[in-house]
């Protein structure tokens, strides 16, 4: 199965690409970022406009609601989940890790003052690994969203945050100078 992101949440069949179920959220609410698929839950995000996103838990198998609830602002990254934490991060807001079983807020890291634009998390034994749209690189420890460390990674005007890597016992994060 494939599941995609577009104005409502699609399950395709992989192998013939024929529609398998469709998530239609409310009028005017476009999907966005890449969702995550776990222990048979898709987890979608959609927003109507700039402040608020709603985030969904969808049976992989139906595409039934689960649950729902909402952010107070917009995400635009993906959401990544591990174990019974999904994290969410938001644009000119927090990081939020909320639990998987019904959308409670497990924890909220604001440390990024302008939120996390285009970087997703990235989890790495215990750590979330994330790009600040406020130009930091942060380590967050996953279990209570406490920042571990941060790093300057974009000197320039336009701050970077794209979505780190992890491979070779390191983590890569983009950066940027502004010529």
């Amino acid at each position: 199965r494939v599941y995609v992101p577009a104005d409502s949440a699609w399950c395709l069949d992989a192998l013939t690409g024929q529609r398998i179920w469709v998530f239609k959220p409310s009028p005017g609410f476009k999907m966005n970022g890449t969702p995550a698929v776990a222990d048979g839950v898709a987890y979608f995000t959609h927003a109507p406009d700039w402040s608020n996103t709603d985030v969904c838990a969808l049976d992989a198998s139906t595409g039934d609601l689960l649950w729902q609830v909402t952010l107070p602002a917009y995400s635009t990254g993906c959401v990544t989940v591990h174990d019974d934490l999904l994290f969410v991060p938001t644009y000119v807001g927090s990081l939020y890790a909320l639990d998987t079983a019904d959308g409670g807020t497990v924890w909220e890291n604001s440390d990024s003052p302008t939120g996390y634009w285009d970087s997703s998390p990235v989890y790495v034994d215990g750590t979330i690994y994330i790009c600040g749209f406020d130009g930091y690189a942060r380590g967050i420890m996953a279990l209570t969203g406490e920042t571990i460390w941060q790093r300057p990674i974009s000197p320039g005007i336009r701050y970077i945050a794209a979505t780190p890597a992890f491979g070779y016992g390191s983590i890569f994060f983009a950066d940027q100078v502004d010529s």
